[in-house]
């Protein structure tokens, strides 16, 4: 991570390039000083950088913290100039990781809402009672008592903006408001006895007041939320939601008669079930489906699905429950908790049902796992299944121990499979896993002995490639 920092205060716009698009680091990290990449970026006077970092997904809305810290450190007037005419682009619209955008999705999923909330002007919100039960307690207990049978309520007393933003934090964990809308936000978080909301809109004003503090002049006038910790409360929501309905036997929690603070919610907030191997898993459309293409399109076309209690039950034949687990837990929290056993057929499920950020996760996992013995496998699996992170992981691993892997049947096979791949091939046309090898060879080669062992191994590389009739 602290690469990206140092490549961006740097203006190495290959280096960042190379971190993102490969490496997928995040773009909108913070280090120790709360600072962004973009902010160094713009404090550098790097242009050609802040247009590719804003263009990629940093986040720079105005009057928001970040926006004006950006804004107020650029060293330029044109790299001001690229933050004031710039689009809001933002990380959840472009980030790779799409459990933003997923839970963004589920609060707009309105064919799975089983409640409708009318409130001033006739604004209309209709929304799941799993997602608002598990997330608030006052929520919870209205909807167990005085709202159980009601499939409509009426409210004229709360500002519909207000509560639309309330929602986005219900379902996100993130919140924007206008700093002179806070006092009503407060409110809604403690009547709907949701603490966490209140401590974070807390920090966010303190945060400002400092910025504008050291900043003359500067007022943020619009307060954000996008904090580590709230999304960290939101997934382990989302789990509970997960926990009530898998089998015991693949819970990763304590039940609740083992662990009493565990919530407990009715039976009914169920709407769908998986059955794998005799195992059922109860779980909820507007995750399941929002999530993947795959089950919506099965849950939607199959018309010979069983039903039990009204309730639809898919037959899951492809893999087994253990494997079945790890996508539920993706699928709610972001978190597939994978392990040696199960992350081949986890990676071979995500390609099926059509999880894409399940995919890089495993691909990232395996980056973990690469050896002499495996590397080529674990290469033919990333170009398999589009994983750019594992396949620069292999060919790094590849570059640092290429005496060793010189003699490797399957390397030596996927380099003459890359040379015969050019079309019209030249004699010195380059050969991309090579040109992979000898860039992570050459980069950040500083010292005397760094350079002579960079030597001697692009030496390996020439020896190999004469040895198998190439040239590049």
């Amino acid at each position: 991570m602290d690469n990206i920092f140092v490549g961006c205060r740097k203006g190495d716009l290959g280096r960042v390039k190379y971190l993102v698009e490969q490496k997928e680091v995040e773009l909108n990290v913070r280090d120790n000083w709360d600072s962004t990449p973009l902010y160094y970026a713009c404090l550098c006077g790097h242009t050609d950088l802040v247009k590719y970092l804003l263009e990629n997904g940093a986040k720079c809305e105005a009057n928001t913290f970040d926006g004006e810290r950006c804004l107020y450190g650029a060293l330029t007037s044109e790299v001001r100039k690229l933050l004031l005419d710039a689009k809001v682009i933002t990380a959840q619209t472009k980030r790779r990781d799409d459990y933003d955008i997923f839970c963004e999705k589920i609060l707009k999923a309105e064919d799975y809402s089983d409640i409708t909330f009318l409130l001033e002007g006739n604004s209309t919100f209709k929304l799941h009672r799993c997602i608002l039960s598990v997330r608030s307690d006052n929520f919870k207990s209205l909807l167990q008592s005085r709202w159980k049978d009601r499939p409509e309520i009426r409210n004229h007393m709360i500002e519909s903006k207000v509560f639309e933003e309330f929602l986005k934090y219900v379902y996100t964990s993130r919140i924007v408001c206008q700093r002179d809308r806070l006092d009503s936000f407060y409110r809604l978080a403690d009547q709907c006895q949701m603490p966490q909301l209140r401590a974070e809109l807390d920090s966010a004003v303190v945060k400002a007041e400092s910025f504008e503090g050291s900043k003359k002049g500067v007022r943020v006038s619009t307060i954000s939320v996008e904090s580590e910790k709230a999304l960290w409360e939101l997934q382990q929501a989302y789990g509970q939601l997960l926990e009530q309905g898998i089998p015991p036997e693949f819970s990763s929690w304590p039940p609740a008669n083992v662990l009493p603070l565990m919530p407990t919610l009715p039976s009914s907030y169920f709407d769908m079930c998986l059955l794998v191997d005799g195992y059922r898993f109860y779980c909820h459309k507007v995750f399941v489906c929002v999530r993947s293409g795959y089950f919506n399109a099965m849950l939607h076309f199959n018309q010979n699905q069983l039903l039990e209690d009204n309730i639809p039950i898919l037959k899951i034949v492809d893999f087994e429950p253990e494997v079945m687990t790890c996508v539920l837990y993706y699928i709610y929290t972001n978190n597939a908790q994978l392990s040696d056993d199960v992350v081949l057929d986890v990676l071979r499920s995500a390609d099926m049902y059509l999880l894409s950020g399940l995919k890089r996760q495993c691909g990232a996992f395996l980056s973990n796992k690469v050896t002499v013995d495996n590397v080529m496998m674990l290469f033919q699996l990333a170009r398999m299944y589009d994983l750019p992170r594992l396949e620069n992981r292999c060919t790094e691993f590849i570059a640092t121990n290429i005496d060793t892997i010189r003699e490797n049947e399957e390397f030596q096979k996927a380099v003459v499979s890359d040379a015969a791949e050019v079309k019209g091939r030249q004699d010195t046309d380059s050969i991309q896993i090579i040109d992979d090898i000898r860039y992570h060879i050459t980069s950040g080669v500083q010292t005397f002995s760094e350079v002579a062992d960079a030597n001697e191994k692009l030496r390996i590389i020439d020896d190999i490639l004469e040895s198998l009739g190439l040239e590049a």
